[in-house]
């Protein structure tokens, strides 16, 4: 079985390019993320500490000027249309993004939602002390998803997608936190997404007050 590191050397060798090693690869292409990105953003994809990176490539780079919102503290916009994809690409982290961001789920209450909690034919899901209604895309993935499971799996909702078991809280954190940096939401939390939902919701109620003062 050949390694891709034995691969990648054969394939620079015989295109000529003896000279360059692998190494000289991985900076190259460090080199090419700082021309777009910040400092943390490259230490998560390389993998290498920022003191390190820093270290290793601040005097081979000027780091040009890098519009980061986390550090700036401007708001990431987020609305219906940004999180649809997530939400019907039939990922149990789109779906959990979904949960908190329409019904305001807790992450703690996903991880521990089962069928018998959902009400289908009302819309509802029952969690502690509270009732909450689902809008129409929750209803449509909860309907497929329920359409799509086998008598003998767990009775959860939320499964991981190999073992199809429920997810940990810390495990479904992560997925969802990745998931939202793919997408261009770095720095938004689950709880974010139920706060900003939350307003959301509340401002039709608003503006129809806003309204009848008038």
């Amino acid at each position: 079985r050949v390694s891709m590191t034995a691969l990648v050397r054969k394939t620079l060798d015989e295109g000529g390019m003896t000279d360059i090693t692998l190494m000289d690869l991985r900076d190259d292409f460090i080199l090419r993320q700082l021309e777009q990105h910040d400092w943390p953003y490259v230490a998560r994809i390389s993998g290498i500490a920022i003191l390190s990176a820093q270290k290793r490539y601040g005097s081979q780079y000027q780091q040009k000027e890098v519009k980061n919102e986390a550090t700036e503290e401007q708001p990431v916009e987020i609305n219906d249309a940004r999180l649809l994809p997530l939400a019907q690409n039939g990922s149990a982290e789109g779906l959990a993004i979904w949960m908190g961001w329409k019904a305001g789920m807790r992450l703690s209450d996903i991880v521990e939602l089962t069928w018998k909690q959902i009400d289908m034919a009302n819309s509802r899901i029952f969690v502690p002390g509270q009732t909450l209604d689902m809008d129409e895309v929750l209803y449509q993935q909860l309907h497929r998803l329920q359409a799509e499971r086998t008598p003998e799996q767990d009775e959860y909702v939320v499964l991981t997608p190999r073992s199809k078991r429920p997810f940990s809280l810390d495990r479904l954190s992560v997925v969802i936190k990745n998931a939202l940096f793919r997408e261009g939401m770095e720095g938004l939390t689950f709880l974010d997404l139920i706060t900003l939902g939350q307003a959301e919701r509340q401002q039709p109620k608003l503006e129809n007050a806003d309204a009848i003062l008038m």
